[in-house]
């Protein structure tokens, strides 16, 4: 995940260039980005299953193939949650293989998801065209189901939105503009008020919606967590590509992506309430937002708000629904945690021992073990049972 934002930034950096050639490099790897996210991620999440670098490879090329085959029908690429989920789904099937079985079984896997997917594109491009009349007129749920389906099918929603007569049709120097995009680029001077309607709440969710999160993720992660965590917020800050950090959502605390489709809602139709008319031609990021500005007061005092409603929203859902990793237990080792005070109670497990916050919490009838002080002694078996997870 670090590499690949910091490929991101280095990228987005070289095509703010006024250079065509710096530009064209820029539109070359956002075209190919999910390609790259979908062999790295491959790679590492199959070789961290698997633990052997064939099957790993094996896994990248599958999904590059199913990847290609679906772009065949569709035009686009799988979406990265798709990418992440099936790597996962394809790497733990492949390590219960020799490499040559892994390879052929996940190759007939892939070239079925391919053909599959590819066979319903037109079901899920009805599906993108009745939400896109749905939403014709309403910047608020724009903004949900653009989030929405952002993770679902990539950009395609928003594609069709922004450039077509569902999000607008104006005439501009006499002729017929369509979608909210092509008329912000034909009146960027005195934007109009389909500006404000679907691509200001952009900025908010991509600066302080985003720091809102940040804040509230960024303390319950570990050192490694952290950095690639803070690389991909600051992608989705300065260039505007949200999916990285989106990915990071789901993955730590599904339920906090809905609360970011809710927040998505609500910027927009702020955004929309306040008339702010920030308009974007690439993907809405900080360093558009000086380039555009107007109306900065409202704004910073919007986001300002909306950043610590996400900050304090996300808190509630983050404490009271624990998905990290350690939480999901095996049942002997879930009644082990509880014998020991429950996960709140465990604050270290090394060198042989358990140190505890508060002993007297300890179930000394459901657990073998010496106690001194914060420090408790198990049975090697039952301390190798939480070093796994600890």
């Amino acid at each position: 995940m670090f590499y690949l934002s910091a490929a991101t930034a280095v990228i987005s950096i070289i095509s703010l260039f006024p250079v065509d050639a710096f530009k064209n490099i820029g539109e070359e790897f956002e075209n190919g980005f999910n390609v790259l996210f979908l062999v790295l991620c491959g790679g590492i999440i199959g070789n961290c299953v698997c633990k052997n670098s064939k099957k790993a490879a094996t896994v990248s090329f599958c999904l590059l193939l199913a990847d290609v085959m679906y772009f065949s029908f569709a035009n686009y690429h799988f979406s990265l949650l798709f990418i992440v989920c099936v790597s996962f789904l394809l790497s733990y099937f492949v390590q219960k293989f020799d490499v040559l079985p892994s390879y052929l079984s996940c190759l007939v896997i892939c070239v079925t998801i391919g053909l599959v997917s590819g066979s319903l594109y037109y079901i899920f491009d009805s599906l993108i065209n009745m939400t896109a009349e749905t939403v014709s007129g309403n910047g608020a749920l724009f903004g949900l189901f653009d989030n929405l389906y952002l993770m679902l099918f990539g950009t395609q929603f928003r594609d069709i939105v922004l450039t077509k007569s569902y999000s607008t049709a104006q005439i501009v120097g006499g002729n017929i503009v369509s979608g909210a995009l092509n008329v912000f680029k034909a009146t960027v001077k005195n934007p109009t008020v389909s500006t404000s309607y679907f691509l200001s709440g952009k900025y908010f969710l991509n600066i302080f919606v985003t720091v809102g999160a940040y804040l509230a993720f960024v303390k319950k992660m570990d050192l490694r967590e952290q950095v690639a965590f803070s690389s991909a917020a600051l992608i989705a800050i300065l260039f505007g590509k949200t999916e990285l950090f989106l990915i990071y959502i789901i993955c730590f605390n599904p339920i906090s992506y809905f609360e970011y489709l809710a927040i998505a809602f609500v910027s927009y139709l702020t955004a929309s309430f306040l008339d702010l008319r920030l308009g974007y031609l690439e993907n809405g990021s900080l360093i558009e937002l000086f380039k555009y500005s107007n109306n900065m007061l409202y704004f910073i005092i919007a986001g300002t708000v909306l950043a610590a409603l996400t900050y304090f929203l996300f808190r509630i859902v983050i404490t009271k629904y624990d998905f990290e990793s350690k939480m999901i237990l095996p049942r002997v080792t879930n009644k082990l945690v509880k014998a020991l005070g429950g996960d709140e109670n465990i604050m270290k497990v090394e060198n042989g021992s358990v140190i505890v916050s508060n002993p007297n919490l300890i179930d000394v009838l459901k657990v073998d073990c010496e106690i001194h002080e914060n420090t408790v002694t198990l049975y090697y078996d039952d301390y190798l049972l939480l070093k796994e997870y600890y």
